[in-house]
């Protein structure tokens, strides 16, 4: 992953492991309890909490560190079909292949979103009460942090926080930062 991935994209803060001066800059996992935003850091909702991940583990599912700047390079990349800093990193074919909607038995994640090759494809934004124009693709932490790309707009988005409650792709914080983009994307459409 550092080799194909994170380095050409300089996603120097990318990891699974985590140096002693990258944990130092670890931002604490919260959730509201009794009014208040509460750490809840290497407690059982933390991300070893939930997925019994321990110090060795490394998968796509959890367990990745990063920083924002560092998913946006991502992001950017798949926006721009593979290319980052003009540098091809992924074939546009790969990218294509990611994002092109391959439900197994038409399994829905959610009304109107199809699976893709590890990202969620919105095939009827209507029906998924969803914002996004269609054919637009992403995924969503557990903790909040959301990403989305629109092939058709060539509009791509990073949000992250870190927040134990949030619920991933169907919360209300990853929909309500897809409305704020493709509203303000769809204002600037209209007035040129």
């Amino acid at each position: 992953m550092k080799r194909e991935l994170f380095d050409p994209l300089e996603m120097e803060d990318t990891t699974f492991h985590l140096t002693k001066e990258q944990e130092k800059r670890l931002i604490p996992l919260y959730k509201p309890l009794d009014g208040q935003q509460t750490d809840v850091s290497g407690t059982a909702e933390d991300i070893g909490g939930i997925a019994g991940i321990g110090p060795n583990y490394a998968s796509g599912s959890g367990g990745a560190y990063s920083t924002a700047r560092d998913y946006d390079h991502f992001t950017e990349m798949l926006c721009m079909e593979g290319r980052y800093q003009g540098k091809q990193v992924l074939k546009p074919e790969t990218v294509k292949l990611l994002h092109t909607a391959r439900a197994y038995q038409n399994l829905e994640p959610e009304p109107g979103y199809e699976w893709a090759l590890g990202v969620m494809v919105r095939t009827d934004p209507v029906r998924g009460g969803s914002f996004a124009a269609k054919g637009t693709y992403g995924w969503s932490g557990a903790f909040g942090t959301h990403f989305f790309v629109s092939p058709k707009d060539g509009l791509c988005a990073t949000f992250v926080m870190n927040r134990a409650d949030i619920g991933g792709s169907g919360s209300y914080i990853s929909r309500k930062v897809e409305e704020l983009v493709f509203g303000i994307w769809g204002d600037k459409k209209a007035n040129g």
